[in-house]
């Protein structure tokens, strides 16, 4: 019965948080969640796109385009998924050809902006960019100023040891609160890090620059983590984060708050399915009496997690894969 309650209590999570809504026509496993929370809990990123996912996705949206069905919405949604597949030319041709036929679309202006940008055509990205903020001032949220200073610091075509010294990000021009800035930037890296393989100095000191400000408000495990994070891009330890580290982590400790896991914050999505299961299978032992309660929790805000939480959040993840597999396996 307790099995149940928490399965159930998986499934209502699944549907209200896994799958919120992008820049495609289909809300998707991919797609990223804008959460004004600045809590450790948020700053969860993934290192890369699940390709067999994307792979069914492809090949569910090219079956629904060959007998004809919402042709320019699955042509958008073939595009996203070209491109997190790396066929960024593909994506495009696509896109430019939606694009004639809509021409103020936003959606396919914005897809097309950041199609652009992994082609390496920054110019074309920063004006479809700004085109799609005009279409949509609150593009991503509102967020959008963040992908805008990237492609500006882009254009000034320095060369990567530029960003030892200089930033990627200013902050100072933002008529933001500090809660939404910092929102902002946890919304644009969950889109970017995917897609930018390491190492990449541009991208660690665009995650330097992010825990700079978010150090300012004393948020000691969130600068950890995205500094954490910078490390696996600067793989020559250009920018000196291991001192940056240390220093939070001795705030860290001061407040008697825990070390964030790496692995729980940035990690693949199989990696993250695999803890998800045998946390799953842990804490549903512990839930009907054949486990002793954990000893040890991660204490995050000062706060201690509560471990019934943690199952759910996991299980949440291994819920989807079933779900998701069961039905490929009727689609089959």
């Amino acid at each position: 019965m307790k099995q149940g309650i928490v399965l159930l209590t998986i499934c209502l999570l699944l549907s209200a948080k896994l799958f919120p809504c992008g820049n495609s026509y289909r809300s998707n496993a991919h797609t990223t969640e804008y959460l004004k929370d600045n809590q450790l809990e948020s700053f969860r990123f993934r290192k890369g796109f699940n390709q067999s996912v994307l792979l069914q996705e492809f090949y569910r949206l090219s079956d629904a385009i060959s007998n004809e069905l919402n042709l320019f919405e699955n042509k958008n949604d073939k595009a996203l998924a070209w491109m997190r597949m790396g066929k960024t030319a593909d994506a495009i041709a696509i896109l430019e050809q939606l694009e004639k036929e809509k021409p103020n679309e936003y959606k396919v202006i914005a897809n097309l902006g950041t199609a652009y940008e992994l082609a390496g055509r920054n110019k074309e990205a920063l004006q479809y960019i700004r085109r799609a903020l005009d279409l949509n001032s609150q593009s991503h949220q509102g967020s959008e100023w963040f992908h805008i200073q990237v492609l500006e610091a882009k254009l000034q075509n320095k060369p990567a040891d530029w960003w030892i010294n200089h930033p990627v990000l200013h902050f100072n021009q933002l008529q933001k609160d500090t809660e939404t800035i910092i929102s902002d930037m946890v919304y644009q890296l969950k889109e970017r890090l995917p897609f930018t393989p390491g190492p990449d100095l541009m991208m660690a000191a665009i995650l330097r620059d992010a825990a700079g400000y978010i150090r300012k408000q004393e948020k000691w495990q969130q600068e950890w983590v995205l500094l954490r994070i910078a490390v696996e891009y600067d793989a020559d330890k250009k920018l000196s984060l291991e001192a940056l580290i240390q220093t939070a982590e001795s705030k860290i400790k001061a407040e008697n708050l825990a070390i964030p896991d790496l692995a729980i914050h940035y990690s693949n999505e199989d990696d993250l399915l695999k803890r998800g299961k045998d946390l799953l299978e842990n804490g549903i032992e512990y839930i009907n009496g054949k486990k002793e309660k954990p000893a040890t929790k991660e204490v995050e805000s000062g706060k201690e997690q509560n471990p019934l939480w943690i199952l759910i959040l996991a299980g949440a993840v291994l819920a989807g894969a079933g779900l998701y597999f069961g039905f490929r396996k009727k689609a089959d």
